[in-house]
């Protein structure tokens, strides 16, 4: 991506906000150097019912704004035409699968497409990704171009490596190789693993066992007179305490496991170590890959592995095969005896095969963007690469630091190796991906500089450094500003410092102005003109659906919740609970009710009549001992279930926290939660309710993470907006204010959409409307009218103008037709809620 659009939008945000009062004299971007032309630049490319575009002017905008992207791929496809020769089906129907779904992992895969929702998501966005960039995805051939490339750099990366001379940054030795098998590979280990619920629970069940943990750097048991409970630290010695040796410290850890896991099949404790490691090979044997296999940083089965496979080192003959102390792993406290370890193969003894295995998985963690984008740069100095083109010489300086000194030339765009690439050969290349889209991104600006509204505006001159209008001296004058700020190094954080880049320079890179004049039509007459032409699009017919589903299932909450749940598999996170209940037989289910009936009778009593916070409930729950007659959690402990708390939040656009959750911002989380919101939101709004501080769920829900005891307070928005409003209530404001339904009326919606229109333009409107009809419509509706009013909004509304006149492309016609309607569906599912319904 070329790096002046990532920061574009933030240069034109920051505008208006810094005014220097120093006038600079304007001038149009001279250029010396020769200028490659494409030799049909007067022929017509698309005929529109008020104007033409010649492939001049098309050639003009792909060049200036993605004119150095396509040239480096159209290089990169010639200096790798014999990898893109080879590549195989089975590797484009892979890269496909990666670049749809973000993982080839098949466990993750398979969870993906075992959610048919979260599937389309992922399917849809890739179809989305193509369409816009030019492919097909319904077409074989696409699919082919849109994925080769990428696998031929990839590919190309590989034997770059592995072809690296002595001494090459690429070299890729035997040891590096050595040290990643030694680093990553372990065999699979035989361990006792105890997991408690808390270190409270811990030492409560050391107790329990007389046991003295960190006893001279082992585990001891006690034996005296006196109530293990009753001895301090310091005082247990050898005459009230036995100092455990390894054997003995196995079986106490098997009797700790089958404690802490009563639904377990019970381990004899008597059994050998040999026969545990494969009588219980379920729960025994631990595989390093499957534990951190797709983890990601911060995810407790690392450390778990880490000290399994790292820390707990059977080799060394100083260290003890068992933790003397619990192990904080994740929100658990852990206890591991290291049983045995399959032996390593020494690297040195591994088969060439198993070597080359290695070295192409190293290698596949070596090839990223950045190092094929180096490896390319270093392909194109071999081959000598020179661009001519000012233009694109311009746009590489900015985004590889590479600055050419030539005078340019008349037709060749680039040079490197024999092969010389003209503006024709790049155009060509250009037209066929990009094409069809950049005619509709000039549409939209021919389409308001040739209106009638422009002249309104800005009268009849198009000479914008001339043009006599108060609004074009505006722009004028804020450009001027923008010069100032400029010339003072105010845009140096973007990049763009005065003292390496011309001011003409900043406004192409910035902006893809290739002049002043050019600059105010694209930053100013443009963005001031497109809402008007937006603003008769607003269709209530087509957001009505919309605003009555979000009335229909509205509600504004603040969340915390207990969650009871199982992690047979102890991988630190919930278990599916739709597995476990599908797995259940009849008389198991029985039980099973039975329990969450006694659980949730339980929390609800604890919470509302022994005034427990959900904190003080969880530290209850996780404390107490699995067998205590006393202990009410017992019987669920027993079951398997493990117990959390939190206070529910999201995240907004910049990852910071939203605690209240609404029908817009919590889609994602499970069905069965949302309804449960709705349930709960419904029933706290009822008279006898509203004054409560709190609302306390009267039953469990139950999801695919376990099941759910929700607390909910009102949100920010609890009181539900309404559009109802008498007669005699509107009277003072705009006809048509008032309202028969929640759910705002047309009449409402159109003196609405007046008064957010004249915000735009920083006009007064001449619409009033009431503050709680206002206040109805932007929880209703203000997301759609962001979304006409977006970054894309004129752009949709350019390409309906378009397919709705004479639209004739000069070659390629109806396929390019065809793909302007793709786009246009693309950029409505992109930028428009579900329930939208399209124009």
């Amino acid at each position: 991506m070329n790096k002046s659009i990532l920061i574009r939008g933030s240069i034109i945000m920051g505008l208006f906000l810094a005014i220097i009062g120093a006038a600079v004299g304007c001038s149009m971007i001279q250029k010396d150097d020769a200028e490659p032309q494409i030799s049909n630049k007067e022929d017509v490319y698309l005929t529109l019912t008020d104007f033409d575009i010649t492939n001049q002017e098309l050639w003009e905008i792909m060049r200036n704004v993605d004119g150095i992207d396509y040239l480096m791929e159209y290089m990169d496809e010639l200096v790798l035409a014999d990898y893109i020769s080879e590549i195989t089906q089975d590797e484009i129907d892979n890269e496909v699968i990666l670049l749809t779904y973000k993982t080839d992992d098949e466990e993750i895969l398979e969870t993906i497409q075992e959610d048919p929702e979260l599937e389309a998501g992922f399917v849809d966005a890739f179809r989305q990704n193509m369409i816009v960039r030019g492919y097909d995805p319904d077409s074989a051939d696409d699919l082919r171009s849109f994925t080769e490339l990428n696998i031929a750099k990839k590919n190309m990366a590989k034997d770059y490596i592995l072809d690296a001379q002595a001494g090459s940054t690429y070299e890729l030795l035997e040891d590096d190789i050595k040290s990643y098998y030694e680093f990553v590979y372990f065999n699979d280990a035989c361990a006792v693993t105890v997991r408690f619920s808390s270190p409270a629970e811990a030492s409560a069940v050391f107790d329990k066992f007389n046991i003295v943990p960190n006893y001279n750097l082992g585990l001891g048991e006690y034996f005296g007179p006196v109530d293990i409970e009753l001895v301090s630290a310091g005082d247990f010695n050898n005459l009230n305490t036995t100092q455990l040796n390894d054997d003995q410290v196995f079986t106490k850890y098997i009797e700790l496991y089958n404690y802490m896991n009563p639904w377990m099949p019970q381990i004899p404790t008597d059994i050998t170590q040999a026969d545990y490691c494969i009588d219980y090979s379920d729960v025994a044997i631990n595989v390093q890959k499957d534990l951190i296999g797709n983890s990601e940083a911060g995810d407790p089965n690392i450390e778990y592995a880490n000290y399994l496979f790292g820390t707990l080192d059977l080799e060394n003959q100083e260290t003890i095969p068992y933790s003397y102390n619990v192990q904080s792993i994740g929100d658990q406290s852990l206890l591991v005896y290291k049983v045995s370890q399959e032996v390593r193969t020494d690297f040195e003894d591994l088969t060439a095969h198993k070597i080359a295995e290695l070295r192409d998985e190293l290698i596949d963690l070596y090839i990223t963007d950045d190092l094929i984008t180096n490896i390319m740069s270093e392909l194109y100095l071999e081959e000598g690469l020179e661009i001519f083109d000012p233009i694109l010489k311009l746009q590489y300086q900015f985004n590889f630091g590479v600055e050419y000194d030539n005078d340019g030339d008349s037709s060749i765009i680039a040079t490197f190796g024999d092969t010389d690439i003209t503006a024709d050969d790049l155009y060509t290349f250009m037209e066929a991906r990009i094409g069809t889209f950049y005619s509709a991104e000039i549409s939209k600006v021919k389409r308001i500089i040739l209106s009638d509204e422009y002249e309104e505006v800005y009268g009849s001159s198009r000479d914008y450094m001339k043009n006599t209008s108060d609004k074009m001296k505006e722009h004028r004058d804020d450009l001027r500003d923008m010069k100032t700020i400029f010339g003072s190094n105010g845009y140096a954080q973007y990049g763009f410092s005065s003292s390496t880049y011309s001011w003409e320079d900043f406004l192409y890179l910035a902006f893809g102005a290739t002049s002043e004049n050019q600059a105010l039509e694209l930053l100013y007459a443009i963005g001031t003109l497109q809402p008007v032409f937006i603003y008769p699009s607003l269709n209530y017919d087509s957001v009505a659906p919309y605003m009555q589903e979000q009335i229909d299932n509205y509600y504004s909450l603040r969340v915390d919740h207990a969650l009871i749940f199982v992690d047979f598999d102890n991988d630190f996170k919930p278990d599916s609970f739709d597995d476990l209940l599908a797995s259940l037989d009849a008389n198991e289910l029985i039980e099973y009710n039975a329990l969450k009936v006694a659980f949730e009778d339980l929390i609800i009593d604890k919470y509302t009549n022994d005034e427990m916070s959900l904190a003080d409930i969880v530290i209850e729950y996780k404390d107490g001992l699995i067998d205590d007659v006393d202990n009410e959690w017992a019987q669920f402990k027993a079951y398997g279930f493990q117990i959390m708390s939190e206070t529910l939040s999201l995240q907004d656009d910049q990852g910071n926290p939203i605690y209240t959750l609404n029908y817009l911002n919590s889609s994602t989380l499970d069905q069965n939660f949302i309804n449960s919101l709705q349930r709960i939101y419904n029933a706290y709004t009822e008279t006898q309710n509203t004054l409560r501080p709190e609302y306390v769920d009267d039953r469990l829900t139950v999801t695919d993470f376990g099941l759910h005891f929700i607390v909910a307070a009102k949100g920010d928005g609890f009181d539900q907006p309404t559009a109802l409003l008498s007669v005699e209530d509107a009277e003072g404001f705009t006809d048509g204010s008032q309202g028969q339904t929640m759910l705002p009326s047309e009449s409402q919606f159109d003196i609405y959409n007046e008064i957010k229109f004249a915000e735009i333009q920083n006009a007064q409107a001449d619409g009033m409307l009431p503050s709680s009809v206002y206040a109805a419509l932007d929880a209703y509706y203000l997301s759609v009218f962001n979304a006409y009013f977006g970054q894309t909004g004129y752009s949709l509304n350019t390409i309906e103008y378009m397919l709705s006149g004479s639209l004739v492309f000069g070659t390629n016609s109806s396929e390019s037709i065809l793909f302007l309607e793709d786009i246009l569906e693309a950029l409505y599912s992109i930028n428009f809620p579900e329930g939208f319904v399209r124009p």
